[in-house]
């Protein structure tokens, strides 16, 4: 039996998610930044 308490906890829930989000898509934006600097053309 697993008990989500969604009344209490979807605000700190949400926001753990809201984070992970922010934090995987800085985490995008630098590996394509550091991918254009190099310019390392491994598809070729």
């Amino acid at each position: 039996m697993v008990n989500l308490q969604l009344q209490g906890d979807s605000s700190s829930f949400s926001l753990k998610i809201l984070t992970y989000c922010l934090c995987y898509f800085i985490y995008s934006l630098f590996y394509v930044y550091w991918c254009l600097t190099n310019k390392r053309p491994h598809w070729e």
